[in-house]
């Protein structure tokens, strides 16, 4: 399975993905100009993942900023993660979204996206 790594740019987030230790990271501020293409090949690795993989997964996002195009990203990856998990009974994913003490937006926007996509995370302030 692909592993990817962008290093974080001023638009674009720190991403992380290696299947075969489970782990997939994204952190950071996301407002590419066209985030389908940024995300377009890490989207192509997570169809893999739902298909192939075989390993518990740990998630972790931790945004500081991202625009609403990027929401529909991220989105996205979560519904992937979701099919993952419906998959593969036995495997888990472990989601926790991040947010900094004073960003009431960004505890609640986790909040909201767990509602609607029924997949449990843990939403936990920034230490």
């Amino acid at each position: 399975m692909k592993k990817i790594y962008k290093e974080a740019t001023k638009n674009t987030p720190k991403l992380v993905f290696d299947a075969e230790q489970g782990i997939l990271s994204i952190s950071g501020t996301s407002s590419p100009e066209n985030p389908m293409v940024f995300y377009s090949e890490f989207f192509k690795a997570l169809d893999d993942l739902v298909i192939h993989g075989k390993t518990q997964m740990k998630v972790t996002f931790d945004f500081v900023y991202f625009n609403t195009s990027s929401s529909r990203c991220i989105y996205e990856v979560l519904k992937k993660l979701k099919n993952y998990q419906k998959n593969n009974d036995s495997k888990i994913v472990d989601i926790t979204w991040y947010y900094e003490a004073d960003d009431d937006d960004m505890k609640e926007i986790g909040e909201d996206i767990q509602d609607l996509l029924d997949i449990p995370f843990n939403i936990k302030e920034k230490p």
